[in-house]
């Protein structure tokens, strides 16, 4: 890690004019891919990690994914994955192969893809209606489904999901402590880093589950970043696109799921309107895949562990240099104390929607 004073900057892509550069780079990639040259390009909305652009040629509109890896195979790991959920017929759009067969390009030292852009809607977390979360669950369970049948193989050269050790994560959190303190003036983004790092150690000294107490929880294939971000609804509501699949790993389905009730559904929010999302989406979602009452019951508390010791927000501000997460790690110590006071009345709630779901709609788990 750089211990100098340098900072990440603010400066962000999206909502900037594209440097001549970026256009040099869509008009390569798309001749590479015989598809013409670019009418217009333009920063694509959302995303965080990679650099993304919205190109229109004579032909049609395309979406053009810059990934952040310099090395092929993670790029190469992720359209396999979305080859297979394709063929299980489910609405994943496929990157185009350019001649030759690949469906990746290096282009200005970056590895490129082109998908097929998308012409549905992407609906905001507080536009979602319940109707919404319901196909949101029907979706994410007929992906559960089909990917609890992908090759054991193949699947073991994905990433796990639960990697989480308490000492590691004190080490590291003591390395960015340890950078902060060389800055001549820690910004509020510092000092909320020391706060935070203060709270999770007050966490993890109190007691905080080992991996080895989700052990039993059914594990398999996973999206890896389920939200509404990466999702497209058609006219009649229904998901029509998933997206960003570059993140897929192996993992507990239950992780999966209360990842997504909290970020997309909100069901942190103590109202009404938030408890009918969330039972819709877990009907929806036990209408195509299995699930146990147990696993409802483990959620929360499985979701806790892990959010106490993730850091990834804080590896991209100091040992990456980029400031597009600052925003959800400024929200982590208030959302770490949420899941603390209530994880138990979610997993209650869980099990209760579980219980009063219609018969014919629950699938028992295979495993």
């Amino acid at each position: 890690m750089d211990s100098g004073a340098s900072r990440p900057s603010d400066l962000y892509l999206r909502g900037e004019i594209l440097p001549p550069a970026a256009v040099r780079v869509a008009d390569e990639l798309l001749r590479r891919y015989d598809l013409g040259s670019p009418l217009e390009v333009n920063p694509a909305p959302g995303g965080m990690l990679n650099q993304n652009l919205v190109a229109v040629t004579a032909g049609g509109g395309y979406f053009l994914k810059g990934y952040r890896y310099v090395e092929t195979e993670p790029v190469a790991r992720e359209h396999r994955v979305i080859a297979y959920a394709a063929g299980c017929g489910l609405p994943v759009p496929a990157p185009l192969s350019a001649p030759g067969g690949q469906s990746y390009r290096r282009v200005g030292g970056r590895l490129w893809a082109v998908f097929p852009l998308l012409q549905d809607q992407q609906i905001p977390a507080a536009e979602l209606t319940t109707g919404h979360a319901g196909e949101m669950g029907r979706t994410l369970g007929r992906i559960h489904e089909a990917l609890s049948r992908f090759p054991a193989p193949e699947g073991a050269r994905y990433p796990a999901k639960l990697l989480w050790d308490s000492t590691r994560a004190g080490q590291e959190m003591a390395e960015y402590e340890a950078a902060i303190l060389r800055f001549p003036s820690p910004d509020p983004f510092d000092q909320h880093a020391l706060a935070s790092f203060a709270y999770r150690r007050t966490l993890l000294a109190a007691g905080v589950p080992p991996l080895s107490a989700f052990a039993d929880l059914p594990s398999q294939m996973l999206h890896g970043d389920y939200h509404e971000g990466n999702l497209f609804f058609g006219p009649d509501g229904r998901v029509t696109g998933v997206i960003d699949w570059e993140l897929a790993s192996v993992g507990p389905r239950a992780l999966e799921i209360i990842r997504t009730l909290d970020v997309s559904l909100q069901a942190t929010q103590e109202d009404p309107q938030a408890e009918e999302r969330l039972r819709a989406f877990l009907h929806g979602y036990l209408a195509h895949a299995p699930l146990t009452r147990d696993e409802c019951l483990a959620m929360p508390e499985l979701y806790w562990a892990y959010r106490v010791h993730s850091l990834w927000v804080y590896e991209e501000h100091y040992r990456k240099g980029s400031a597009r997460t600052d925003h959800l790690a400024m929200k982590d110590i208030a959302g770490l104390e949420w899941w603390l006071r209530h994880r138990h009345e979610v997993g209650r709630r869980l099990a209760t929607h579980f219980d009063d779901a219609p018969r014919g709609a629950i699938l028992t788990s295979r495993s």
